[in-house]
Formats: structure tokens, sequence, C-alpha cells
């Protein structure tokens, strides 16, 4: 069985720095067979999370929802 999400994001002035973070983050689940993809448009974040059981999704969601709060926190300063 196939599990994905979508999350579109519009972060205004903080998009590139959002994407380009975001693109060097290592999301490397070793074992598990999580797929995750960044995209953006001129103003929009695109993020997509593909893999094969609801646990691994919740695993992909979440390492992805604390980077991007780590980036967020970061900007902040």
């Amino acid at each position: 069985m196939n599990f994905n999400t979508e999350y579109s994001l519009s972060l205004g002035d903080n998009l590139h720095n959002f994407y380009s973070l975001l693109k060097e983050e290592d999301f490397d689940f070793k074992t598990k067979n999580i797929q995750i993809t960044i995209s953006k448009s001129d103003d929009l974040l695109f993020i997509k999370i593909e893999c094969n059981s609801i646990i691994d999704l919740k695993i992909g969601t979440t390492a992805v929802q604390k980077s991007l709060d780590i980036i967020d926190k970061t900007l902040a300063f």
C-alpha cells in the first residue's frame, strides 16, 4: 500500500531560504522506504512525503516538521 501527504507552504520572503536549507537536509531513514520531494514555484514551497506504511508517514512528516521548525527559529534571529 502507498501512503503520501503533500504540503504547500506560502513563506513570503523566506521562500528561497527555506527551500535551500530543506534541499540540503539529509532525510536518510536508513531501513525505511520514505521518499521526501521538495520543490518550489515563484511563491510556494511544495513538500511531498511518500512511503509504504502509516508509521513511516508519521516518521517522515515529523522529520520535515522538525526541520521546518529549526529553520524558522534560525531565520528569526
